[in-house]
């Protein structure tokens, strides 16, 4: 308490309780710094219910921006995520893990962003064409991250990133691990939109047949979302990739939180998506080299440093297209 207070957090909404323990978890790492194993105590997590979320419903309505994870059940995310929406609030899902992180099935229409690893988004695509009653897309079971190039890695995730955009998500922050992040969104491709730009000849993705079209220029905007399907043209997959900065690993435990965090800071003083992601990613550099789960200004977690680091990983962006199917 004492050290949010200290971070100048509003104390308002916390819940104090004699009957269960604040959140935590222990991880034991490896001595690469990888998560080796983990246990965690989110009991304290079931005492947010759908009826303490309405007591506060005056503070998400008057929220920049709603942050929700899967700790918390599917009623008590949708309360939230509704309020929310009624009141034009974006609302920002993070996945926690494989098993929670279908919990948000029932609120992606009103997610203005999912942070989901690989693995995660097609457990959440899987759920997504479950519930449509569709058949089962054909993907692998479980992908490494870093196991294969980033183009490959999101020409595999195409159609499942898709689906869950089609669901009604706005964006998807893809993390990637050591290969960084990717922003990815739905745009529609019209009749003729490419006929006069080279084109490098994509990797083949046979399992999903799925033909990305790899563009090394950097685009000046980001594209908008289109959720429904037109005849004028069908729809594609924007994916822009930031890779991660070089880093000397310690502990990569906390990294994603970080990235989140800053990322969702960095969309609150004004950045674009693009520069929010770049920002993440700057920041979660600063995680993964301390032992720390979440570093600090002693850390290097300062505002000009961390800016700057972006502004370099922004140059190195590199936007693909993947021309995907209307599914939903």
């Amino acid at each position: 308490m004492a050290s949010f207070q200290q971070l100048g957090m509003h104390m308002s909404g916390i819940i104090h309780s004699g009957n269960c323990s604040t959140a935590s978890v222990v991880t034991l790492l490896d001595r690469t710094g990888e998560v080796a194993a983990s246990v965690a105590d989110v009991a304290a997590a079931a005492y947010i219910t759908p009826g303490v979320v309405q007591q506060h419903a005056s503070a998400i309505q008057q929220a920049q921006l709603l942050i929700l994870d899967a700790n918390f059940d599917a009623a008590t995310l949708a309360a939230a995520a509704e309020i929310a929406a009624a009141a034009g609030v974006p609302v920002l899902f993070e996945p926690v893990s494989i098993p929670k992180s279908v919990r948000c099935l029932s609120i992606l229409r009103h997610l203005s962003y999912i942070t989901p690893n690989a693995n995660e988004l097609l457990a959440i695509a899987a759920a997504v064409q479950q519930q449509a009653g569709l058949p089962a897309l054909q993907q692998p079971v479980r992908l490494l991250e870093g196991q294969q190039a980033p183009q490959q890695l999101l020409g595999q995730l195409a159609r499942s990133a898709a689906l869950v955009l089609q669901a009604g998500v706005q964006h998807i922050i893809l993390t990637m691990g050591s290969q960084g992040a990717a922003l990815l969104t739905l745009q529609q491709q019209h009749r003729h939109q490419y006929d006069h730009q080279p084109l490098q000849q994509p990797p083949e993705i046979p399992a999903l047949g799925v033909n990305p079209t790899h563009m090394e220029a950097l685009q000046d905007e980001e594209p908008h979302p289109q959720h429904n399907s037109s005849p004028q043209g069908r729809q594609i997959l924007v994916a822009h990739h930031i890779p991660a900065a070089h880093a000397t690993v310690v502990n990569l435990s906390g990294a994603g939180d970080t990235l989140t965090g800053a990322f969702a800071a960095a969309l609150l003083t004004g950045c674009s998506n693009i520069e929010a992601l770049a920002t993440g990613i700057a920041a979660a550099r600063l995680s993964v080299e301390c032992r720390k789960n979440v570093p600090g200004p002693a850390d290097g977690l300062v505002y000009d440093a961390v800016h700057q680091q972006a502004q370099v990983l922004l140059a190195q962006m590199q936007t693909c297209h993947f021309p995907v199917s209307a599914a939903l």
